[in-house]
């Protein structure tokens, strides 16, 4: 993987939520998609990994409660500018947000996105 400038440690904080895998697209300049899958993380608190039923199985992460959050080294987020962000979700209730820092859970706050009910805890969507 290409390291710039802009690589960081990227860092996941999540409520009543489980995930598979976290896309990041650089701003139009930057045709390149990054897909960071959520139990490849470098470190992590107050989460557990679990079999996933969704497509081509592997594992999520789940059991998310506020204040839990996932780091995942060598990031490149390539250029400065825009920062496109997609999650893969399932959460039975909802409820929470996610949010995307570099550097610490205190970080720059890179995105953040409400968790919505998708129908139960494998029912997947993006």
């Amino acid at each position: 993987m290409h390291t710039s400038p802009r690589a960081r440690i990227l860092l996941a904080t999540a409520l009543t939520a489980a995930a598979t895998a976290f896309a990041l697209a650089p701003g139009a300049a930057q045709a390149a998609t990054v897909t960071v899958q959520a139990e490849s993380y470098a470190a992590q608190s107050g989460t557990q990994n679990e079999a996933t039923g969704d497509a081509g199985g592997g594992q999520n992460v789940a059991y998310l409660s506020n204040g839990d959050w996932m780091r995942y080294d060598g990031v490149d987020l390539g250029a400065a500018g825009t920062l496109t962000v997609g999650a893969r979700i399932a959460s039975a209730v909802g409820g929470g947000n996610v949010e995307l820092h570099t550097g610490s859970t205190t970080g720059p706050l890179l995105a953040q996105f409400t968790i919505g009910a998708t129908g139960g805890w494998q029912s997947w969507t993006t």
